[in-house]
């Protein structure tokens, strides 16, 4: 070991011991045999503890304590005992027939001891008044220890050389005790092993070592309590209130803690090259407490389990952690709350405005997100790689939030599940979503124009030109592709629309659903019936259901009161109502404002039942001029195929009228006030449909075939 003891200095006294009789006296030369100064085991003592608190959180002193030098005054100076000349100490000499005195007597080149005139001769240690004497197996004396100060200094005898030399730096056991002497030769440890108690020496006395740690003989280091008994119980012992050490299972010292300035250190004692050893980079569990020793060996973190505390080393002190995370013994992070305690409630906490803290259900922390500038971003730690990895292209419930981050792991979508609102992340601000559609965990979800989710479950055109139904919980059960080329509202919904979708015209209810859908590539027809309604007009509806067909009928207003039901049902099946003035009048003979007051009378007779007012007409008698076109304020539906039906009355005629000259695109006009038409229409209807044709509105012939303009007159669509 390169640590060594300062022991006690004391002063060596002579003994002259007087013989009876007068024999010539040999000198017995004593020489303080100088050996290399024991290397220091422990530091200097720094003086008795007079705190009974055994707390580890007191502040200690930067040094580690050492032996005291023991250069005091004492009550003989040993300095000058060790530097004045060596006085020949006389040892007597016995005559043949004379009788020596007790104590040492020379015989030639030997010791023997005599106690009460008799020669000593049993081996081993006498204990006499005057010194401890060593006997070998020959009767020779081979050791003494002498009384000096208060303590005591060993001498070995040389035979060769005819002299007692002084021991230092050993051991040497005496009668089951060990003593140890310093360098000076001194005394400053006895040890007894009957009763583990260790005196040391200090101020002149050998007195109880007083907790604090010594070595032994054995090499190890050992703690001592108060009244010197050695300590062999596996436990922290505090020596001061700057450091503390472990007692080993085996019983002697393997651990020290020092505290300087709030700055800790942590040390394993090497008995192979008696230094202590700075630990590094590790957790160290001390009375109950975990300590963070980081690359220096500075201890950074205290980790207190009873209370949940913990604490971490800031500008020279140590501070409690709060609102943060840390890394604890287990490896884990946790999350200290705002009072300092750990929390291992699983769910989100929120320590500060810019980052937020997920607790896992076994307690510790696995995700975080945080905000840098006005982005957040979304972490997750991999505790086998031990390091925070970014996510990216995932969606991330936080405090009853959901956030979508891009594939650059930057936030561009928020929703709060708690108001119902979303908002886009654009340039670092948020934008509230409004009147528009937000796909959110896999659903699409449509935000009204208050920016709310939808309650309302309704046809919605999105401020982003899509067209789709939301329902009650704001989900979008349906989207409707193609380009929108009409559309009508109410109560701020659409109720009705139409669109092209490839060669398709499709038309949708205010359900969202598919109420008619025409292909632009196959042939098509628009059948049309004048001066209804009447008793013959459900009949032409029941085949027109059957076969999947529509068609345009233009009503005279005075017959609407008479046979609303029947035009509602008309209006229901997907059939176009047009106008063909209040009383059939031919408009050609009469005014303006008579012309105004037909037209308006009908549509007002249609919209009062079916909610939607006419958008197309045909003049009675298929008479119309400038005037009439300039005042109706609708297209002029004509005909491209005229039946004949009102005058001839035979089903036949009219049938061949129809299947005889039908093209792709006419107009073809009948009349259902007569038995006769319906009676057709049983045959020209599933015909038309057996030959391919589409059967479709004035409208819809025009929706495919060529936009229609108001007074303008259209007799087909070809």
């Amino acid at each position: 070991m390169n640590l060594s003891f300062r022991h006690r200095r004391g002063t060596c006294f002579l003994l002259t011991l007087l013989l009876a009789l007068s024999v010539a006296l040999a000198p017995l030369q004593t020489e303080a045999a100088s050996q290399t100064e024991q290397e220091e085991l422990l530091p200097e003592k720094s003086g008795h503890q007079t705190e009974s608190d055994n707390n580890m959180g007191e502040e200690f002193s930067e040094k580690s304590p050492e032996f005291p030098d023991f250069t005091e005054e004492l009550s003989i100076n040993p300095e000058s005992i060790m530097e004045a000349p060596q006085e020949e100490t006389i040892v007597p000499q016995a005559e043949e027939g004379t009788v020596p005195a007790d104590g040492l007597v020379q015989q030639e080149n030997y010791y023997v001891l005599y106690v009460g005139g008799q020669q000593v001769t049993a081996a081993g240690w006498q204990e006499l008044p005057i010194g401890k004497f060593q006997i070998d197996s020959n009767g020779y004396v081979t050791a003494r220890m002498e009384e000096a100060g208060g303590s005591w200094q060993f001498y070995h005898y040389n035979s060769a050389g005819v002299s007692w030399e002084l021991q230092s730096n050993i051991w040497e056991s005496v009668n089951g005790k060990d003593y140890y002497f310093d360098s000076a030769g001194i005394c400053t440890e006895i040890y007894d092993s009957a009763s583990a108690q260790l005196l040391v020496f200090v101020n002149g006395q050998m007195i109880p070592a007083d907790n604090y740690i010594y070595p032994l003989k054995d090499g190890r280091i050992y703690y001592f309590d108060a009244a010197g008994i050695c300590s062999t119980s596996s436990e922290w012992k505090k020596v001061s209130s700057a450091e503390w050490y472990y007692v080993s299972g085996e019983g002697y010292i393997s651990e020290k803690l020092t505290n300087s300035k709030n700055l800790r250190k942590y040390y394993l004692y090497n008995y192979g090259t008696g230094q202590w050893e700075k630990q590094k980079n590790l957790w160290k569990t001390i009375e109950s407490k975990e300590y963070y020793f980081n690359g220096s060996g500075k201890c950074t973190k205290i980790y207190n389990p009873d209370t949940e505390k913990c604490q971490r080393y800031k500008n020279g002190k140590m501070v409690k952690i709060r609102k943060d995370i840390t890394r604890l013994k287990n490896g884990k992070y946790y999350y200290f709350n705002g009072r300092g305690i750990r929390v291992t409630k699983k769910g989100w906490q929120k320590p500060s405005g810019r980052q937020y803290i997920e607790t896992g259900k076994k307690g510790y922390v696995t995700s975080k997100m945080t905000k840098s500038g006005n982005t957040w971003k979304f972490y997750q730690y991999n505790y086998k790689k031990k390091k925070w990895e970014k996510q990216k292209k995932v969606w991330k419930t936080v405090d009853k939030k959901i956030y979508y981050f891009n594939g650059s792991g930057k936030c561009t979508l928020l929703y709060n599940t708690k108001t119902g609102k979303c908002y886009d992340y654009k340039k670092g601000s948020m934008v509230s979503v409004k009147n528009d559609v937000r796909k959110i965990q896999g659903t699409l979800y449509y935000f009204a124009s208050s920016g709310i989710k939808n309650s309302s479950p309704g046809l919605y055109l999105t401020s982003s030109g899509r067209l789709i139904y939301a329902e009650a919980n704001g989900t979008v059960s349906k989207e409707l592709s193609g380009e929108i080329l009409e559309y009508t509202t109410a109560d701020g919904k659409i109720s009705g629309c139409r669109i092209r979708d490839s060669h398709f015209m499709c038309y949708y209810n205010g359900q969202g659903d598919l109420s008619r859908q025409i292909d632009l590539n196959q042939p098509m027809v628009a059948l049309t019936y004048d001066d209804g309604p009447s008793q013959y007009t459900s009949e032409i509806l029941d085949i027109l259901g059957q076969y999947g067909g529509v068609a345009t009928f233009f009503v005279v207003g005075s017959n609407v009161p008479r046979w609303s039901d029947v035009l509602k049902r008309t209006f229901d099946m997907g059939c176009e109502i047009g106008n063909h003035t209040y009383n059939h009048t031919i408009l050609t003979k009469t005014d303006v404002s008579t012309i105004r007051s037909q037209i308006d009378g009908t549509n007002a007779a249609v919209q009062s039942i079916t909610g939607v007012s006419p958008v197309v007409m045909r003049p009675p008698g298929g008479n119309y001029n400038s005037t009439v076109s300039a005042s109706v304020g609708m297209p002029i539906i004509l005909w491209s195929i005229d039946t004949l039906d009102w005058k001839t009355r035979n089903p036949l005629l009219t049938q061949a009228s129809v299947l005889n000259h039908v093209q792709n695109g006419d107009i073809i006009l009948m009349h259902d006030l007569y038995s006769q038409t319906a009676a057709a229409s049983r045959v020209i209807i599933p015909e038309l449909r057996n030959r391919g044709y589409q059967l479709v509105t004035v409208s819809e012939l025009s929706d495919c075939r060529g936009d229609m303009s108001d007074g303008n007159v259209y007799r087909s669509f070809r």
